[in-house]
């Protein structure tokens, strides 16, 4: 089987007809936004570490045209490593956003193989799985 032939793999969110009801409450009550599979982390992401960096050129714009270094330090303190820190945090939420997204969907593309193997099982099964 080529890559050209291989089945498309679609992505879908949990079905909650199945669940009982105590599984049913707990998984409604959960925020879309911080399913997954939703973008929405990541746009969060992006936009933090935006901002750490427009805080960074604040600092650096407000520090270049000082030449005393005691007033050039006040800004640094608070623009720049503020700055930094949401870089950092920003890059952080991300990374974890696309960790989170490539587990769900290994764990779907788990179950598809998982369910395309029970299915050649029970085709091969001469006894029709008896």
């Amino acid at each position: 089987m080529t890559m050209l032939d291989a089945p498309v793999v679609t992505i879908q969110e949990p079905d909650l007809a199945g669940e009982d009801d105590r599984t049913r409450g707990r998984l409604v009550e959960r925020v879309p936004a911080l399913r997954p599979l939703s973008p929405v982390p990541t746009y969060v992401g992006v936009a933090v570490t935006l901002l750490g960096f427009v805080l960074i050129l604040l600092a650096w714009g407000q520090t270049a045209g000082e030449v005393n270094v005691a007033l050039q330090v006040p800004y640094l303190i608070s623009a720049g490593l503020s700055g930094l820190g949401l870089v950092m945090v920003g890059v952080t939420i991300v990374n974890i956003s696309a960790k989170r997204r490539d587990s769900a969907l290994r764990e779907q593309q788990t179950e598809l193989l998982a369910d395309a193997l029970r299915e050649l099982s029970a085709a091969l099964d001469p006894d029709g799985g008896r």
